[in-house]
């Protein structure tokens, strides 16, 4: 009885060097994910399902390397969670570049008027003035609100698109093996790759299409758009490889017959057209820095519409409210370190200006205290 050939084949001989070089390649860019999500200036959310599939993708290449040749190894449950993640991997990946675009553009709508709203809001985008155009402010830019409007309501039909193709994916990687065994569930399984693999690619192409329509928007940063476009060419390729592969059938997980996914040939395929893509995905998202580049903020645009004004006085209040017990917790820090600095028998000493200015002090009073007898002894 034949059965849905398995993306990628199964671990054989042929696996363990390319699993073992991309161990190495997404290992690489896990510190570069905490440096972001560790830096202030480049921290925010939704670059988590990149660096949550990164780690995932040296779990899976680990396993694959150390599946060759084991043949004690119970290769069934690994190969449900390969096909699962093949799967899903190219569909995270499009849902972060989908959150990327809905900031772009909804960032890019805001006029003169209006954008400090959105800029000091904790809630939509960064503090950062890089994420607007300074001189179209100038010049006096229209607020867009319904424009604004139809772009968050395009950005969540495409996260309900992602849902779909995330859990048809997902559900076609967990029925595999089952479908090995019955010809029916292997039916389903070959539907639902199909299903998913097209309705990612179809949500690639509303985030292409949409971030080509944004280079027309007066304010839209032309290098965050290039980026998108980067993002979706590379996952395009993904989907389209998909799609050309997984027609094929085998009557055995480790045949290496034509069609099996097995062959020399369709495993470099499989590396090339889609692992290659994925992890330079990865890597074009960490050279940038997205909190700046797309305006994000720590958490990116979650708003469905725009404040009213009694809902902005709320939110105003509050942050203010937050930066006064903030200062109030700096005040008592700096009496605290006062009343330690008079007990150890040394004089007081808030700052040296000059000294300050020239990088040799700092405004941190215990700092200050302890430069004293190097500066004058």
């Amino acid at each position: 009885m034949s059965f849905p050939s398995p993306v990628g084949g199964v671990s054989l001989t042929p696996d363990y060097a390319p699993s073992i070089l991309f161990v190495i390649l997404y290992g690489s860019l896990i510190p570069v994910f905490v440096y972001r999500l560790s830096n202030r200036r480049s921290r925010n959310t939704l670059i988590v399902g990149t660096f949550i599939f990164s780690v995932e993708r040296v779990v899976i290449f680990s396993l694959r390397a150390a599946l060759v040749n084991n043949e004690k190894a119970d290769h069934s449950e690994v190969q449900t969670y390969m096909q699962t993640s093949f799967a899903a991997g190219v569909v995270t990946m499009a849902r972060d570049v989908v959150l990327l675009l809905r900031c772009l553009l909804v960032n890019a709508t805001y006029g003169s008027q209006e954008t400090d709203i959105p800029l000091k809001s904790p809630a939509l985008i960064s503090e950062s003035h890089h994420s607007v155009d300074q001189a179209s402010l100038d010049q006096g830019s229209r607020d867009r609100p319904r424009l604004r409007f139809w772009f968050r309501r395009y950005a969540d039909a495409a996260v309900i698109l992602y849902v779909i193709a995330l859990t048809t994916g997902s559900v076609a990687g967990g029925l595999y093996t089952t479908g090995i065994t019955y010809k029916k569930i292997g039916d389903v399984v070959m539907i639902l790759r199909y299903v998913s693999a097209a309705l990612a690619l179809l949500l690639v192409y509303m985030v292409g299409w949409a971030a080509m329509l944004a280079r027309r928007l007066p304010r839209v940063k032309q290098r965050a758009v290039s980026v998108i476009c980067v993002h979706t060419l590379l996952l395009a390729i993904i989907c389209i490889y998909r799609l050309s592969v997984m027609y094929h059938r085998t009557t055995s997980s480790t045949s290496t017959a034509p069609g099996s996914l097995n062959a020399p040939a369709e495993k470099a395929t499989f590396y090339i057209f889609h692992i290659f893509p994925e992890w330079l995905s990865a890597v074009v998202l960490l050279a940038f820095n997205v909190r700046e580049e797309f305006g994000t903020g720590p958490y990116g645009d979650k708003r469905w519409r725009d404040e009213t004004p009694e809902e902005k006085r709320k939110r105003e209040m509050k942050e203010q409210a937050k930066q006064e017990k903030e200062k109030q917790k700096r005040n008592l820090k700096e009496t605290e370190t006062e009343k330690l600095s008079s007990k150890d028998g040394l004089p007081v000493v808030q700052t040296f200006p000059s000294l300050a200015s020239s990088g040799k002090l700092d405004d941190d009073p215990i700092t200050t205290v302890r430069f004293l007898p190097k500066l004058f002894f």
